[in-house]
């Protein structure tokens, strides 16, 4: 129990703060892309959390797709990406985390968290009058591509997942994080499935193996933030379920949907400029165009799998 309470102790302290993105940044409208959107909002706990419906036109709709954030800010971060589902025909709903963004809550507070929100906004979609009798599709990145392993859940009744650089579990992505946190394994696990029930250890390893829906995983081979050794690389030699496809994208990181050009922008605007630091050069202006630059290949193959 100690040890569980000190593991408690640190999770809090790492994830205490809230994932409001970076002040200095402009994150896109739907309006920017053309796109309609309407707000919703639903509990998770004793927090609200806030969304929007994205959509081109009034419909009929190809489907409803939910699209789950990466960590440090909300759906906004994303929004091009949205939108380019939404030209599809998909009627797209995207919401922040607790403790992000537009959300309530003091703090991101565990990964695990994810899960319980997203168990909460299917409670809420099973109730929209708009999503009713429509498809399931879920799209995410990161701490989000996670969240869209974790829709292949069957109670959610998602008929296809892209995941983008999704981590395969909890624990493991904490234990990589920090490596004197594998010393810890059992204590960790107990801690978890003690506060977050079996969202805070499951192995997504188990869900793709079972899963009834079709998947495609998609990682950048020099991805640092989510190794591929522990997520693609794991999933391949570990999936044997045939719906589950890969796609490796050389030479990319942990963006790989970006253009090169686009990564490389990145590294310059938050490495060299320090746009997130407070000792950051001022006066630096960011260039959007350079910086939200979509890879056209990446892009199609997303929307390919989920039109097929």
């Amino acid at each position: 129990m100690i040890l569980e309470w000190i593991i408690g102790r640190n999770i809090a302290k790492a994830l205490g703060y809230r994932g409001d993105g970076a002040p200095q940044i402009r994150y896109f409208k739907g309006r920017d892309f053309g796109a309609e959107n309407t707000s919703f909002s639903f509990l998770s706990g004793n927090n609200r959390l806030y969304g929007k419906r994205y959509f081109y036109g009034n419909g009929p709709y190809r489907g409803v797709m939910v699209f789950f954030h990466g960590i440090g800010a909300g759906h906004e971060s994303y929004t091009q990406e949205i939108c380019a589902m939404a030209k599809q025909g998909f009627l797209v709903y995207a919401y922040d985390n607790t403790g992000s963004m537009m959300s309530e809550g003091k703090g991101i507070g565990n990964l695990a968290q994810v899960g319980l929100d997203q168990q909460a906004f299917f409670a809420f979609l099973d109730q929209e009058p708009l999503a009713q009798g429509l498809s399931r599709y879920a799209f995410g990145h990161s701490w989000g591509g996670f969240a869209a392993l974790l829709a292949l859940q069957k109670q959610y009744h998602v008929v296809k997942v892209v995941s983008i650089a999704g981590f395969r579990s909890i624990p493991s992505i904490m234990e990589w994080a920090s490596p004197a946190v594998k010393k810890l394994h059992r204590p960790l696990c107990r801690y978890l499935r003690r506060h977050y029930g079996e969202v805070g250890v499951v192995d997504a390893t188990d869900l793709l193996n079972q899963a009834e829906a079709e998947v495609l995983y998609i990682q950048g081979e020099k991805d640092t933030t989510c190794l591929t050794a522990e997520c693609l690389y794991h999933f391949q030699k570990h999936v044997t379920n045939p719906k589950v496809h890969f796609l490796e994208v050389k030479g990319r990181g942990h963006q790989p949907y970006w253009t090169d050009a686009s990564c490389a922008y990145y590294e310059e605007v938050f490495q060299k400029r320090k746009m997130a630091a407070v000792d950051r050069e001022a006066g630096y202006e960011i260039d959007y165009r350079r910086l939200n630059q979509d890879d056209p290949e990446i892009i199609k193959a997303i929307i390919d799998f989920f039109l097929r």
